[in-house]
């Protein structure tokens, strides 16, 4: 079934359609072909009623990847011919039908007059001979005919051995439907609508076709030896030899360098081994310097034994420079790999050999032995011109649409820095010194950058890079922009005002982000009426930016304009309501601008999507309790408690709402289980001994709890709060200690603060009661 989706808006990374897309696109990149590599298919109409597969005899059955085929009488001899490209090589065929000319075919060419000019959607019916005992033959001018292609306009019926024709009929797209005179088989006639007579029509004269002999299959080797159409820059490729030289083979001076993997274990290692220390005079007069780095026991330690490779080479006579090649190395050999042959990345094979040039540049690549001639060619390529080296680097000749752009480095890198090589991609950027990489160096220092930013540790390091961005061109605005935000968040504001400004005057087109962080800058610098500019200016290249919208809102929150902040915020959340402090804003907007309906509404649709956010349920209690809705808030925390029953914050908020309305037992139930979730915590302890103590249902009052809850917490701030010590008060007269009460409560008294008269005339009278011998009691909400 389609994938395709109705519109270009609904596909992203996770549409089916995308998935589907990216694993063909795969598949391609692998070499693999569309039909799996089943042969082209060709079934002849047996007439009655079944098929033949004719796919051989007809000459069909090529291997091609096959994408389109267009029938059309191209030598106009009376039978159809073919037109097929492919995907693959070769990407065109002509297949001539070699039928000897006859009578046997009939073709039309139909022109409307009242329909359509080219007669489009018209249908043709042709009954053969005198009567009605052979079915009729039917075909209809069409357009967007299979798949890339589109066939002849022309009607072609081959008559096969009934060539005389009865009844001729045209089903116009107009709905009409006309009878011609039959016409005689073996020619080519024009239905002109409304005509009612078949006029003959003569082919125009050409010459014969020259058929071209048939390309032949390129023979599949086991090996692959590639010249690249232009050197590669590397990263460093660090070796230590047998005799204990150590070097960077890209850094190695005087001339081309073969890069050789081996193993001793490898039989055409060996073979080739052998046969370059037989030629060591040749390589010499090449210039060509071998570099043989044996894998035995790669990856595995334990096997990590110099010995063997080292005495195997010396009974060969090697002659080269020879070592053990380090996992770094042939990691970073095996990205390469991966980077020049797309998605092949299977294990590099040995031998596997890299010419490199006399810059360190990779030349060429052989998977398997090479020969000293395959060599010899290809370094004597190294020093031609673009477009020769282009053709020698192509199996066969062909024309080119443009030019060769630079090597995907920044892929390289990319894929380097994941590898935990990064600074070898540092190393790789810095070697681009060829004035033609000069953007690309630009681009890996900027992507360098951003790695090393991920490591606080490392952000000089970035800074540098940035800078070397920079030096490179003055004017790139990336650059310029990723070294003023980090001015901004080392404080240094007007060196990140003055970056970012050139940021947004170079940048081409305008840089949203650019002039974002250039408002947030200049609000830090405190201007906002510049910084405010400067954010329209990014929501004016880039409307999608929530952040934009949320500083422009902070913005109008400073002007106390909290109608247009409230505007902000409800933009910034409407592209991200991943992000809940955009929400936060939103309703803290919409309470001071007195639209509490619609703060509250606001929070009610976001539960609706997240109904399981117990922060979003309980932000809109604490909203519904602004607005007096105690009611509904105490059921929406309710239900956060139901979520989160180890939420202590929830169940004492549940408490405090309880006693304001009047139900002590609903207190003292969830004052209680703060209790257990936080047991040394005095104020909890406090605030439910006061209920214990003073509740006004007698039933509900336990003095004895409330004084050991109350001794508790007197205890734990060291009789120093005066709340405490009021309350330990109340816990000792409702347990009927009334001396140690109107002791506590002198203590309170004395802790209060010197100016809060009014609560210390509050204690004074609780303290009077207490010497009457009445414990205080609250009253009764109703």
């Amino acid at each position: 079934m389609s994938q395709s989706p109705q519109e270009a808006s609904q596909v992203d990374a996770q549409h089916p359609y995308a998935e589907a897309t990216n694993q063909l696109n795969q598949l391609v990149r692998q070499g693999r072909a569309f039909s799996g590599h089943e042969r082209n298919c060709c079934y002849l109409n047996t007439g009655d009623g079944r098929f033949a597969n004719a796919s051989a005899v007809s000459g069909f059955d090529f291997p091609e990847d096959g994408r389109c085929v267009v029938r059309t009488d191209w030598d106009f001899d009376g039978d159809l011919d073919f037109w097929v490209s492919n995907r693959t090589g070769p990407r065109l065929r002509f297949l001539r039908n070699k039928n000897p000319p006859g009578k046997s075919f009939v073709a039309f060419r139909l022109v409307g007059t009242d329909s359509n000019r080219d007669a489009i959607g018209a249908t043709v019916t042709l009954q053969l001979g005198s009567g009605a005992e052979s079915p009729p033959l039917t075909k209809s001018v069409r357009r967007g005919e299979g798949f890339l292609g589109q066939s002849s306009s022309w009607i072609h019926f081959g008559l096969g051995e009934q060539p005389a024709i009865g009844k001729l009929r045209v089903l116009w797209p107009t709905g009409e439907v006309e009878t011609f005179e039959p016409p005689q088989p073996g020619g080519y006639y024009q239905l002109v609508e409304g005509s009612g007579e078949a006029t003959p029509w003569s082919p125009p004269h050409t010459e014969a076709i020259t058929i071209a002999e048939a390309p032949s299959r390129p023979k599949e080797v086991g090996l692959t030896q590639h010249l690249l159409s232009q050197s590669m820059p590397l990263p460093p490729l660090r070796y230590e030899t047998f005799t204990g030289e150590s070097g960077d083979a890209t850094q190695a001076a005087g001339g081309p360098v073969l890069l050789n993997l081996w193993a001793s274990w490898c039989r055409p290692c060996l073979v080739e081994m052998k046969e370059w220390s037989k030629q060591a005079d040749e390589f010499d007069s090449l210039g060509l310097r071998v570099i043989a780095l044996s894998v035995n026991g790669l990856g595995d330690p334990k096997q990590r034994d110099e010995a063997a490779p080292r005495e195997l080479l010396e009974r060969l006579g090697f002659k080269h420079p020879a070592g053990m090649a380090s996992p770094q190395t042939v990691e970073l050999l095996q990205l390469v790999n991966n980077l020049i042959y797309l998605h092949d990345h299977r294990p590099l094979p040995v031998p596997t050999s890299f010419l490199l040039d006399g810059e360190g540049r990779l030349a060429a690549v052989y998977k398997g032995p090479v020969s000293l001639e395959r060599l010899s060619r290809d370094v004597e390529a190294i020093g031609l011109g673009s477009e020769q080296r282009m053709g020698r680097s192509l199996p066969f000749a062909g024309r080119w649409i443009g030019g060769q752009g630079p090597h995907r480095l920044r892929k390289l890198a990319a894929t380097m820095w994941d590898a935990g090589y990064g600074a070898e991609a540092v190393a790789l950027a810095d070697r681009l010194e060829d004035p033609g990489y000069q953007k690309l160096r630009g681009q890996l220092h900027l992507d360098n950058a951003s790695h090393l930013k991920e490591d606080e540790q490392r952000l000089p390091e970035a800074l540098a890079q940035l800078r070397a961005a920079i030096r490179l061109d003055p004017q790139n605005a990336d650059a310029l922009m990723e070294l003023g935000v980090a001015a901004a968040q080392q404080g240094d504001v007007p060196q990140a005002i003055e970056l970012l400004e050139r940021s947004v005057r170079h940048a081409d087109p305008p840089s949203a982000a650019a002039h974002f962080n250039l408002g947030k800058a200049l609000r830090l610098a405190g201007r906002p009426a510049e910084a405010k500019r400067q954010l329209e200016l990014s929501l004016e290249a880039d409307p999608k930016q929530s952040p934009a919208h949320e500083t422009l809102g902070h913005l109008a929150v400073g002007e106390r304009d909290f109608k247009s902040a409230a505007t902000s915020f409800a933009a910034a959340w409407k592209l991200d309501s991943t992000n809940k402090n955009h929400l936060t804003n939103l309703v803290a907007a919409l309470m001071q601008t007195g639209e509490a309906t619609k703060a509250t509404e606001a929070l009610e649709a976001a539960l609706r999507r997240e109904p399981r956010d117990a922060a979003l349920r309980a932000f809109l209690a604490q909203v519904l309790l602004q607005q007096g809705r105690i009611d509904d808030a105490v059921d929406q925390l309710e239900q956060v408690a139901e979520q989160q029953p180890q939420a202590p914050k929830v169940w004492y908020q549940l408490g405090q709402l309880a006693q304001q309305r009047g139900e002590w037992g609903q207190a003292i139930q969830h004052l209680g289980q703060v209790a257990k979730l936080v047991p040394d915590d005095p104020a909890i302890a406090t605030d439910l001994a006061w209920v214990l103590a003073t509740a006004p249902d007698e039933s509900l009052r336990d003095g004895a709890r409330a004084v050991r809850l109350a001794e508790k917490a007197a205890t734990a701030t060291k009789g120093r709060d005066w709340r405490v010590l009021d309350v330990l008060a109340a816990a000792y007269a409702e347990r009927g200690d009334f001396e140690r009460a109107v002791q506590a409560e002198s203590k309170a008294i004395d802790r209060l603060p010197p100016g809060d008269t009014q609560r210390r005339g509050l204690l004074r009278a609780r303290q009077e009661r207490y010497r009457q011998g009445q414990p205080f009691h609250q009253t009764a909400v109703r």
